[in-house]
């Protein structure tokens, strides 16, 4: 029997909608010759060990800490050469870009150019904000009737070397780029495991390449 290592960084964001929903799919699948195994990744070294990784959404600054805890740039470095998937969702998809790791200042750039001049609900004070939304999306092989929640906003550019599932206004918002898998909204939030399921079978499917 093979075994899958999954992990999750359990320390930022929607880790645990994240847990839940793979371990209730797990649990239900039905793969015998395969069992998939979920970590929650305590630290850098664990990297080496996974099979696959999901970072999943959190604020801006947890994301900083986050790039910033002791041996993170390395061993995320040898796993993105090591071409294992990597799925992030909302905010976290900010952190990898054109196949290049962001370092802190230059995540902070990117996470601050995302938002939207404007004025405060009380009209006194002029900020940067994101206002959270729902929006129906057709998503290619996934769902045709995708209700997605869109907590919080990065912006992605479309690029040669994506393959775009899902588009926002022109905007892609489901889309792969090399073994990068990108949701820019929150999944996990949103009761719906069909985005879930199509990983997971990803994995399952090219687990020989990723094993």
């Amino acid at each position: 029997m093979h075994m899958m290592r999954l992990g999750i960084f359990p320390c930022i964001g929607t880790c645990a909608q994240h847990g839940a929903i793979v371990h209730n799919l797990i649990q239900t699948a039905d793969t015998p010759s395969i069992t998939v195994e979920v970590e929650w990744v305590q630290n850098a070294s664990r990297l080496a060990t996974l099979d696959a990784l999901i970072i999943p959404s959190a604020p801006a600054s947890a994301l900083r800490r986050f790039i910033t805890l002791p041996d993170w740039e390395e061993a995320i470095l040898s796993y993105m050469q090591a071409e294992k998937p990597l799925w992030m969702t909302g905010q976290a998809t900010a952190l990898i870009a054109d196949g290049t790791l962001l370092d802190e200042k230059a995540l902070f750039r990117r996470l601050k150019s995302s938002l939207i001049e404007g004025r405060s609900s009380t009209g006194k004070h002029r900020g940067r904000w994101f206002h959270p939304f729902w929006e129906t999306l057709s998503i290619a092989r996934i769902a045709c009737d995708y209700h997605a929640p869109f907590v919080q906003w990065v912006s992605h550019a479309p690029r040669p070397t994506m393959h775009i599932l899902a588009k926002w206004r022109d905007h892609p918002v489901v889309f792969w780029e090399k073994q990068f898998f990108y949701t820019v909204f929150s999944p996990e939030l949103s009761g719906d495991y069909r985005i879930h399921e199509y990983f997971l079978r990803y994995l399952l499917m090219n687990r020989s390449r990723h094993g």
